[in-house]
């Protein structure tokens, strides 16, 4: 079995493995375009965010630094601020360069050292325990490939190895299947055209925007109480202004455009408000509930005003047009999206459940 110690000897890093950190390119050196570079932030745990990236012209890559480009396979390794992410690059993120504070990493025998085990001993907490002895700076922590050569690595015989990347690369699937699934579920409402249009603000029984006190983030208190902005929970403090089950719409923000996140959601128990969400009471639960759902589908670009710091005032809030069903109908809509979000939730149990049996099934090829 892959945790049978006897079979597994601690290697030194050097010796199977090449790695090698970035030039460390000068603000100066960016072009508008060209090569990406690699910084810290577009490694994240398990994949790249290639969104924003700073470039470096083809000329430079293709000369003076063409030892520092990317190839299929490497695994990038982050060295700075949040040490230990990594990722494996893929065919389709190239070409790329690599920048300072990050590593790559590529096994320089595959018959020894399977690349893909390499990547999953690299994201094993043992190892970054191991490379976070050495870390060095106070505002921002650092470790380099002096520090790296140092460390050692577990080497079972090549079988296991094959047996551990098929385990975990089938776990990894469930993860990524069951995010697709999280991100990608939206709620949907078929509105029949002949159910009464009415008012938003003819629908609540009471707005509590006056309520509402922003508090700066160095002045907050930690806490157990959710504050609330327009986009959701932003942090916790240690006191509350609501003891209530209201129903809370984004004010501002770019998210009302883009609606990257819900723009409505129901908040309920003891709870603070900042002024960047309107407030409202709604009695019907069922009502609130609907509301939530149609809004968070409903298209309100015509409600919004300013296009740097788009806003939706109170008094346009209020004239947003609501389709509404009979009763019973609104209950059934209801009933179904909640039970299609419960099924959604479901995958962050797996996604925990199986995230844990990566974590001990890396951590256990590690010589006690």
């Amino acid at each position: 079995k892959a945790n049978e110690n006897s079979e597994i000897k601690l290697v030194n890093i050097n010796e199977f493995v090449f790695f090698q950190e970035g030039p460390g390119v000068r603000s100066s050196q960016y072009t508008q375009e060209g090569v990406p570079l690699i910084n810290v932030k577009n490694v994240r745990d398990g994949y790249l965010d290639l969104d924003k990236t700073k470039f470096i012209s083809n000329k430079i890559t293709e000369n003076k630094w063409k030892h520092f480009s990317i190839n299929e396979n490497d695994i990038l390794f982050t060295t700075s601020g949040t040490i230990g992410r990594c990722a494996i690059v893929k065919k389709e993120n190239l070409p790329l360069s690599l920048n300072t504070s990050v590593v790559r990493f590529k096994t320089l025998d595959e018959k020894k050292l399977k690349n893909k085990f390499l990547f999953w001993v690299l994201k094993s907490q043992s190892f970054k325990n191991n490379i976070l002895k050495y870390q060095t700076g106070s505002a921002q922590k650092n470790v380099g490939p002096s520090h790296i050569k140092k460390l050692s690595i577990p080497l079972p015989p090549i079988n296991i190895q094959s047996q551990l990347v098929v385990e975990l690369d089938t776990y990894q699937k469930i993860i990524d299947g069951c995010r697709q699934v999280i991100e990608n579920y939206k709620a949907s409402i078929d509105i029949d055209p002949s159910w009464e249009t009415i008012a938003l603000g003819d629908l609540y029984d009471e707005n509590l925007d006056s309520k509402r006190i922003p508090i700066e983030k160095s002045k907050r208190k930690k806490g157990n109480f959710p504050y609330y902005g327009a986009s959701g929970i932003v942090d916790y403090v240690d006191d509350y202004i609501f003891d209530d089950e209201l129903l809370l719409i984004s004010e501002d923000g770019a998210n009302l455009l883009a609606r990257k996140y819900p723009i409505c959601f129901s908040a309920k128990g003891k709870f603070w408000v900042n002024n960047h969400a309107h407030i409202v009471r709604v009695d019907d639960k069922i009502l609130q509930k609907y509301l939530e759902y149609f809004l968070n589908t409903l298209e309100i670009k015509n409600y919004i005003t300013g296009t740097a710091q788009p806003k939706l005032n109170r008094q346009n809030m209020d004239k947003i047009k609501i389709k509404i069903p009979e009763k019973n109908l609104m209950k059934q809509i209801v009933e179904k999206i909640n039970y299609e979000l419960e099924m959604v939730n479901k995958n962050n149990d797996l996604i925990v459940n199986f995230e844990d049996k990566i974590r001990n099934k890396i951590n256990s090829i590690w010589p006690n």
